[in-house]
Order: C-alpha cells, then sequence, then structure tokens
C-alpha cells in the first residue's frame, strides 16, 4: 500500500486493492486514537452518526466498545455485519435525528459527514439533544485553513477539498473555518474542549503513522465538544 519514501513520508498506492493505510482508514484510527485519550468508560453508549459501513464502529470495537449505534443514508445490506448493535438507515438531510432515535447517548462520533450536509447546524444541534449531560461529541471535517488550503485559497480563490461535485455526488458541501465552528457550537449549546491531531497528505503523499500534527498542517480537523454550561 505505502510505497516507503523515508522517515517521515510514504507515498499512497492502491493498486493492491488494501484499504488499511488509506488517508480514510487513517482518519479513523486517528478519531479512535483521540477518543482513547479522555479515557471514556468501554461500556460508554456510542452513536456513530453518519457511520457509513461501520469501518469506525469496527475500530471502536476492536478497541474494548461494547455498545455502538449508527445512523446513515447508507443501504443496510451495505454495513459491516457484526460491528454495530443497532442501524437506523435516515436522511440526515431531511430527517430530524432525535426524533427518529430517541434515546441518550455518552459518546456520539461524527466522522466526515457535517462537510456533506446541507443544514450542518441542524444536526449539530440534534447531537446536543440526544447527548448525556456528561457526554462528549466527537467530530472530524476537513481542514479548510491548513497552509495548503491557505495557498489554494490565495491563488484559485477556492479550497480543493471543495471541488465543484458532478450531477449525482454527494461532495463536501459545508465549510467550517475556526471561527463558523465556534458559532455553530454557541447555536448547538456545545463548547470545543479539545482539538486533535492528524496526519499530512498532499500529491499521493501522506505522512508515516504515529506522526501527528496540528491544524496548522494536518488534513482534517479533530474535534471534542461537550455540552455548555
Amino acid at each position: 500500500m505505502f510505497e516507503q519514501t523515508g522517515d517521515m513520508i510514504s507515498r499512497i498506492k492502491t493498486s493492491d486493492g488494501s484499504k488499511e493505510n488509506l488517508p480514510q482508514y487513517r482518519r479513523h484510527q486517528d478519531l479512535v486514537d483521540f477518543l482513547l485519550e479522555a479515557k471514556p468508560s468501554l461500556g460508554s453508549r456510542v452513536l456513530d452518526v453518519g457511520c457509513g459501513t461501520g469501518l469506525l464502529a469496527k475500530l471502536m470495537r476492536s478497541s474494548g466498545f461494547s455498545e455502538i449505534h449508527g445512523v446513515d443514508w447508507t443501504d443496510p445490506a451495505a454495513v459491516v455485519p457484526g460491528v454495530l448493535s443497532s442501524y437506523r438507515q435516515l436522511d440526515l438531510n431531511d430527517q430530524v435525528l432525535e426524533r427518529e432515535i430517541d434515546s441518550k447517548f455518552d459518546i456520539i462520533v461524527c466522522l466526515d459527514t457535517l462537510e456533506h450536509l446541507e443544514r450542518p447546524a441542524k444536526v449539530l444541534r440534534s447531537m446536543r439533544q440526544m447527548l448525556t449531560d456528561s457526554g462528549s461529541i466527537y467530530v472530524t471535517i476537513p481542514n479548510c485553513a491548513n497552509m495548503f488550503q491557505r495557498f489554494s485559497w490565495l491563488m484559485t480563490g477556492n479550497s480543493f477539498r471543495y471541488r465543484t461535485e458532478k450531477p449525482g455526488e454527494f461532495g463536501h458541501i459545508s465549510l467550517f473555518p475556526s471561527a463558523v465552528m465556534t458559532s455553530l457550537l454557541n447555536r448547538a449549546g456545545l463548547r470545543c474542549v479539545r482539538r486533535g491531531k492528524g496526519y499530512i497528505a498532499l500529491a499521493g503523499f501522506i505522512t508515516n503513522k504515529g506522526l501527528k500534527f496540528g491544524d496548522l498542517w494536518s488534513y482534517a480537523s479533530y474535534y471534542e465538544f461537550k455540552p455548555a454550561p
């Protein structure tokens, strides 16, 4: 999967069909590492918002979490068997999460999802409604303000993480610079308590596992939110 080019970076190669070292998998692993740094109870009730086929839930299961529920618009037949305690197929653009799932959760994870939504503020408010008073929400989003993106904004007026969609695509349409994210949290009754670190990826290269960088360089932004006082 990786062609080693030094102690720090590798070339991303997908010709062998493996997925475990692709950037998406690394974001999953980085989020789990970030979550475990807070030393949560492995018996926590977890909700994965935008769970896809359940790959994050699979990693969380392997880390010891025992109860993970998922929601997404993915066909239930595509979800990895046995990793989710329950699964609900929902359209997060149209349906109101807390009306569809009448329950509270200790941990809510939302990886690579908010940027695809037409109304991410609505989903943040829903997650707050479904969170226990002592719980945490963990979110990853594209980092639209790292050094590479700043250069892209300067030269083209756009972030290359937000290209124009083709018909039928559901790409990145919601942008979250730090000031916008803070405003959305204020509206939702949430506050940011921690920021995580991640890998750098550019032009077919990625930093090696174990090397993590803050928002000035990282490919994604990692957040932990808690209810505001």
